[in-house]
């Protein structure tokens, strides 16, 4: 994955989302930090999605889960450790790594919001 960073972290967005579940958003509150997935750990750091991209990351992923939550997330809040990356085929995506780059928690501080969802939410 290439990084896009410098004029493309500067010019984006205010806010960037994750689309959660209750038992991982709940574990969250509990942990202090949202440490994500299975898929997350694996790819070493926590999935975003912009605005643009929720649509499109609920009916990759989401299909028949109906326990699903948007968080709005402060990207501000986030600093250098959001990072917006080519996924190869799919577009460029924000991720969240930990300050020395390794995989961490989310900070609860960044969520600013937490809403149920259904596949057909909009903006």
């Amino acid at each position: 994955m290439e990084t896009q960073a410098g004029f493309e972290r500067q010019q984006g967005p205010a806010f960037v989302y994750r689309i959660s579940n209750v038992e991982e958003w709940k574990r969250a509150q509990e942990e202090g930090g949202l440490w994500g997935s299975q898929m997350d750990r694996d790819s070493g750091f926590v999935h975003l999605s912009s605005e643009e991209q929720v649509p499109a990351t609920l009916k990759r992923f989401f299909v028949g889960r109906e326990d699903i939550i948007l968080l709005k997330i402060d990207a501000a809040k986030l600093g250098a450790q959001l990072r917006f990356e080519d996924t190869t085929g799919h577009g460029v995506f924000p991720h969240f790594y930990g300050s020395d780059g390794e995989y961490h928690a989310l900070p609860l501080a960044a969520i600013l919001q937490a809403e149920p969802i259904t596949h057909e939410f909009r903006f």
